[in-house]
């Protein structure tokens, strides 16, 4: 991860970093390290669609990369952390 900005409020630390591929890998790891289910996180990037074809609905899943999301905040907590992610 790309570290480009950070700044405290005095209640809350943001960090800000590139929205690049990597990120994503780097991302599980450092939330798996404050104590996070690695598989919850990494179902945010899982999309499931349903589609209706001529043989019923069908469900679609797809892996989508971090610079595909636009405008998207997920919260996470634990019993030590909260945690805002916001992808621009």
């Amino acid at each position: 991860m790309i570290l480009n900005g950070t700044e405290n409020n005095g209640i809350r630390h943001r960090y800000n970093f590139d929205k690049i591929k990597s990120f994503k890998r780097e991302f599980l790891l450092l939330m798996e390290s404050l104590g996070f289910d690695r598989q919850k996180i990494n179902d945010k990037f899982v999309v499931k669609e349903y589609i209706d074809t001529e043989e019923g609905e069908t469900e679609k899943i797809w892996v989508k990369e971090v610079t595909d999301f636009i405008d998207v905040c997920w919260f996470f907590k634990n019993k030590e952390y909260e945690v805002d992610i916001f992808l621009e």
